[in-house]
């Protein structure tokens, strides 16, 4: 747990009125400690390194700091309101944290315009909450605290939505504050990633959460994305993709299991690539019998994908798929 200490070796927690320096004046001579927002820096490793215990640990350093500055305005609202050499809050850290609601609320409260900040990615509070698994209520505090802020962009051409996608544990419910404040945002490519369901389909999402953006968006699913690619092949190539997630694609669009992708593969010549499940493979041989007999780009069937990766057991079961479905047709 981080302590911060003055330059005299004193702890520089205390609040009311006895500290006479300025905030800038307590930097300056603690050679880059930065009270809240070192605090905070720290909080959020403890997040990147999934260390809940320390991470709480932390939560609550950030409450008592807070508590015992409760009386010092001043010195509280020039702490929140610091920014670093990345133009990062507090409140930029914090929200990296899975930081409960109502310490949210009082840093919002205290420093109102850093919900509004972006750093010099161009990335808000509100797309680092996302990124980084924040709940739907912390979502949804920092949405009111800056309406627009979900249809703003970094640098890169990034909508909130589109971080929460990156984030595979990012929960339904956060999807649902996102879409409900900014309908928009799911039919939104961003420039190097594309529609928020490629992302979601390259990372892994729950079934539950590409059932949302398909609602919010039914044509997402025969959209290429900018590198050519449809969320059925992003899908596939992910071996953790769930059988239920390539179902509800296939039911969203058929046709997907067809298509070649701008590096001449079809969604089963990923899908044997990766080593999906049989269950994933011979979903896609009955959306696409023929599949079976179709080369990549570099001259491969799908069967001797799978060789190459040692799985004999699947191309021997790939080759039974086929049969069966072939003689359903």
């Amino acid at each position: 747990m981080l302590e911060i200490y003055d330059h005299s070796g004193n702890t520089a927690l205390g609040g009311g009125n006895e500290r006479s320096e300025t905030v800038q004046e307590w930097l300056q001579s603690n050679k880059g400690n930065r009270s809240l927002l070192c605090t905070l820096s720290e909080l959020s490793s403890y997040h990147w390194n999934d260390d809940s215990d320390e991470e709480q640990f932390s939560l609550r350093h950030v409450q008592r700091w807070l508590d015992e500055n409760e009386r010092n305005g001043d010195f509280l609202r020039e702490a929140a309101n610091y920014k670093d050499a990345c133009k990062f809050t507090p409140l930029h850290w914090l929200v990296q944290a899975r930081p409960p609601p109502d310490v949210v609320q009082r840093l919002l409260q205290i420093a109102p315009e850093t919900v509004r900040a972006p750093c010099n990615f161009g990335a808000l509070p509100l797309h680092y909450a996302c990124q980084k698994d924040a709940s739907a209520d912390v979502v949804q505090l920092l949405i009111r605290a800056y309406p627009t802020s979900v249809e703003e962009c970094n640098n890169v051409g990034g909508l909130p939505i589109h971080y929460a996608c990156e984030n595979k544990a990012s929960s339904p419910d956060v999807f649902r504050v996102l879409l409900e404040a900014y309908p928009k945002g799911a039919e939104i490519q961003s420039k190097f990633l594309g529609l928020p369901l490629h992302i979601a389909c390259r990372k892994g999402a729950s079934p539950d959460v590409i059932r949302i953006l398909l609602q919010a968006y039914p044509r997402a699913a025969q959209m290429l994305s900018v590198h050519g690619v449809m969320p059925l092949h992003y899908a596939c190539e992910n071996n953790n993709t769930s059988v239920e997630v390539i179902q509800v694609l296939l039911d969203a669009n058929p046709e997907a299991a067809k298509v070649t992708s701008s590096l001449g593969s079809l969604p089963l010549h990923l899908a044997c690539k990766n080593s999906s499940s049989l269950e994933v493979l011979d979903l896609l041989l009955q959306a696409y019998p023929h599949s079976i007999h179709v080369k990549n780009r570099q001259g491969d069937l799908p069967s001797s994908i799978l060789h190459h990766q040692n799985a004999k057991k699947n191309s021997l079961v790939l080759y039974r798929s086929c049969s069966s479905c072939m003689r359903q047709f």
